[in-house]
């Protein structure tokens, strides 16, 4: 189930956490589907910065193992996804991901990287 690899890729949370997040309107869950097959899932979520900047952060996505995301697929981000970030009142959009996704990404720019080091084994 791609939520489980969502939970193992990240251990920021559980899928039942992912799951309650969604339920309390605090992420938001978008499915990738594939004619009749989901392909991938996408957890947003809306940050608002002391200054007054909002940003919608899509913070967590998972595909199915190896399936290749295509630009024309991704079209459904700014289809969607920006039009719901504008009529919160967002400022920008944040995609935090791969290297890999900037070739599938237009009219986004990289502005940084983030890198994790786990400091304990899993339990």
């Amino acid at each position: 189930m791609l939520l489980s690899k969502l939970e193992h890729r990240f251990l920021s949370f559980s899928v039942e956490d992912a799951v309650e997040r969604v339920l309390e309107h605090r992420t938001q869950m978008w499915a990738l589907m594939d004619e009749d097959s989901l392909r991938g899932v996408m957890l947003t979520s809306f940050v608002s910065y002391p200054s007054g900047y909002k940003v919608m952060v899509i913070d967590h996505a998972v595909m199915e193992p190896g399936y290749e995301t295509t630009p024309e697929e991704m079209r459904f981000v700014a289809e969607y996804i920006e039009p719901l970030a504008k009529s919160e009142g967002c400022h920008a959009m944040r995609i935090t991901g791969r290297k890999g996704w900037a070739r599938v990404l237009e009219g986004y720019t990289e502005v940084s990287r983030t890198f994790d080091k786990r400091l304990a084994e899993e339990n």
